[in-house]
Parts: C-alpha cells; sequence; structure tokens
C-alpha cells in the first residue's frame, strides 16, 4: 500500500492529477484501515493473553486454598 501511495507522489506531470490525489487519499484511508485492523487483531490477542493468565492464577489460587 504504501508503494501505491509513493508511485501517486512520484506522478509529477500528469494530466489526471485530481484522480491521483483522489488515489493518494483513497490509499491513505486505506493504509489507516489496515492499521486499525491490525492493532484490533494485536489488542485481541494481548487480551486473550492477559484473560488466560487470569484464569490460571485463579486455578491456582483454588487449588491452593483447598484443605
Amino acid at each position: 500500500m504504501l508503494d501505491s501511495i509513493k508511485a501517486n507522489l512520484l506522478i509529477g506531470n500528469n494530466e489526471n492529477v485530481n484522480e491521483n490525489i483522489e488515489s493518494l487519499f483513497t490509499n491513505i484511508l486505506d493504509l489507516e484501515n489496515e492499521t486499525d485492523r491490525n492493532l484490533n487483531s494485536t489488542m485481541s490477542e494481548e487480551v486473550y493473553e492477559i484473560n488466560n493468565k487470569i484464569n490460571d492464577i485463579s486455578n491456582l489460587l483454588s487449588e491452593n486454598s483447598k484443605p
């Protein structure tokens, strides 16, 4: 995606400048959306790992509290 953005910036003497600008902003928006998806995915994995650790600690506490 970054290559597409670079390509749009490098096209200097093009008759379709407005189309290139529109394409540039579309690519930037796509990059932003992809970044958001990756961040959400990472956050989900971290939440899953934290949840597992909490469950492990809870299980240990339960086992240790048994007579």
